[in-house]
């Protein structure tokens, strides 16, 4: 198989979709309910074949929510800061594992990656608008 530039893009974009959303390749096969070995074959510039359109529907959706949480934290933060009149230093958790996720959400499907990234994404913009930041680990 001949790989056209647009065949290339659209594998790398799948990719790149899939780890912004804070997903692994096997966490995204379970939850798009396919074997690993398909996703990374999807994402292989060597392997012929393409990224499967409902795989691309769920990441347009994960990075479409994905988007609009860090924006809601990131206002968050700012109206925060807006209201106690000076920057503070804004704490922010990460799940070091699906289980601890699981704890804290017991009725909310989802991988831990996903709000992982989100907090990594937050972080780095409020960092760039001068806010400190303290990462805190959940724990059960």
């Amino acid at each position: 198989m001949i790989f056209t530039d647009e065949i290339l893009e659209k594998k790398a974009e799948f990719m790149y979709k899939r780890e912004r959303v804070g997903y692994s390749r096997s966490a995204f096969a379970d939850a798009f309910g396919v074997g690993d070995r398909s996703v990374r074959r999807w994402e292989s510039p060597t392997e012929a074949y393409i990224p499967n359109p409902d795989a691309i529907a769920l990441l347009d959706q994960l990075n479409d929510l994905y988007d609009v949480q860090v924006a809601k934290a990131i206002a968050s933060v700012v109206a925060n800061a807006k209201a106690l009149g000076e920057k503070p230093v804004v704490d922010l958790y990460y799940y070091p594992s699906q289980s601890i996720y699981e704890a804290w959400h017991p009725d909310e499907p989802g991988y831990f990656g996903f709000p992982n990234a989100v907090t990594r994404q937050v972080r780095e913009v409020i960092s760039g608008m001068g806010f400190e930041t303290r990462l805190h680990p959940r724990t059960k």
